[in-house]
C-alpha cells in the first residue's frame, strides 16, 4: 500500500488542471483580435498599441505585451475592446507565471462578456491559476463546477480524485478516479498509472479490500508492473492451504506470461506446487534453470530433493505420454 502511495506521490505533478501555456493562449488572442480592432470606432491609439501587444505576445515578450495593453487601455471604446486587452494580459501573465494577476484579468474578462468558447477556456484556466497560487480549495470548487457544466477531461477528473483522497473522502476519490480512467480511454490515450494508484489508495485507506484486489486484478495485466502483481501473490499466500496451492500456481503462471521475473524462492515454490499437483513436466520446466545454474535457495538439501523428484517424475510422465495432460 505504501508503495502505491509513493508511486502516486512521485507522479502527482502530472495531475494538473490542463493549465494552458502562454503560447496556447496567444493563439486565442490572435484569433479574436480582428473582432476588436476592426470596428469603425476603434481609435488609432488603441489599434496601434493593441497590435504591438499582440506582436509582442507572439514573440513571447510578455512584459512588453503587458505594457502595450496598458497603453491601449485608456483608448478602449467598449467592453469588447477591453475584453480583448484582458485576453492579452491573461496570456502574458501565464508567460510570466504571475497567477494572481492572471486571476484578476480572467475575472475581469468574464465580467465584460466574452463568447462561450472563451468562457469555457477561462473557467478552466481560472481553476488552474488558483491551483498554482496554492488555493486548492478554490481550484477544487471551480473544477467541480466546470465538470458539472462541461463534463471535464480525464486530467480534471483525476485532479478531483486526488484532492478527495487528500481530504480522506475515499468513496468520492475512488469514484472520480474511475471516471478519469474511463474518460482517458474515451480520449484515446494510454493508461495512466497515477489514476489507478489513486483508486487503489482510496479503496485500501477506506477499508474496501474486495474492491482493492478486484482493481489490482484488473490493473496488473494492463500496466504489467511488478508493483501490481506482488500484492496479489501475498493475498493468495494468505488464503487457506487447499485454496492457496491452486490459486498461487495460476498467479505464478500469469506472472511468467506477463514477463515478471520471479525470485528464486518463488520459482522453487511454483515448481513444488506444480509437482504436488501431478504436473511434473511443468515443475521440471520451472526448476530446470535453477538446477542448471546450481541455485538452491535457502534450503539446499530440500531443493536438491525437489529437483531430483521433478526430473524423475517428468521423465516418467513423458515416457508414459502424460505430458500432454498438463497442457
Amino acid at each position: 500500500m505504501q508503495t502505491f502511495g509513493k508511486t502516486m506521490r512521485s507522479s502527482a505533478s502530472a495531475i494538473g488542471l490542463g493549465l494552458l501555456t502562454a503560447f496556447g493562449l496567444a493563439g486565442v488572442v490572435v484569433a479574436t483580435a480582428p473582432a476588436a480592432v476592426a470596428q469603425i470606432k476603434a481609435k488609432k491609439e488603441f489599434v496601434e498599441n493593441f497590435e504591438a501587444a499582440s506582436t509582442a505576445l507572439k514573440g513571447q515578450q510578455f512584459q512588453v505585451a503587458i505594457e502595450k495593453a496598458a497603453a491601449a487601455q485608456p483608448h478602449a471604446a467598449d467592453n469588447q475592446q477591453k475584453a480583448a486587452l484582458e485576453q492579452i494580459r491573461i496570456a502574458a501573465y501565464a508567460g510570466t507565471k504571475n497567477w494572481a494577476q492572471q486571476i484578476k484579468s480572467i475575472e475581469t474578462a468574464m465580467q465584460l462578456g466574452v463568447p462561450e468558447q472563451l468562457q469555457k477556456l477561462y473557467k478552466q484556466q481560472l481553476a488552474a491559476a488558483y491551483a498554482e497560487t496554492g488555493n486548492e480549495a478554490k481550484a477544487l470548487e471551480l473544477t467541480k463546477q466546470f465538470i458539472d457544466q462541461y463534463g471535464g477531461d480525464s486530467t480534471q477528473l483525476a485532479y478531483i480524485a486526488r484532492r478527495s483522497l487528500d481530504e480522506k473522502k475515499f468513496d468520492e476519490a475512488a469514484g472520480y478516479a474511475q471516471k478519469s480512467v474511463d474518460q482517458l480511454q474515451k480520449e484515446g490515450k494510454p493508461p495512466n498509472a497515477t489514476y489507478y494508484n489513486i483508486m487503489l489508495n482510496a479503496y485500501s485507506a477506506g477499508g474496501k479490500m474486495d474492491e482493492y484486489y478486484a482493481t489490482l486484478e484488473r490493473v496488473a495485466p494492463i500496466l504489467n508492473k511488478e508493483i501490481y502483481w506482488r500484492p496479489l501473490i501475498m493475498r493468495t499466500k494468505n488464503e487457506a492451504k487447499y485454496k492457496k496451492d491452486d490459486a498461487l500456481l495460476d498467479v505464478y503462471r500469469t506472472l511468467e506470461a506477463a514477463g515478471v521475473k520471479l525470485t528464486t524462492e518463488e520459482q522453487l515454490e511454483m515448481g513444488e506446487i506444480a509437482l504436488n499437483r501431478g504436473m511434473a513436466v511443468e515443475s521440471e520446466r520451472v526448476l530446470s534453470p535453477l538446477m542448471k545454474a546450481g541455485v538452491t535457495g535457502a534450503d539446499a538439501d530440500r531443493s536438491k530433493r525437489l529437483f531430483t523428484k521433478a526430473h524423475q517424475d517428468a521423465k516418467a510422465d513423458k515416457g508414459g505420454g502424460l505430458e500432454q495432460s498438463e497442457k
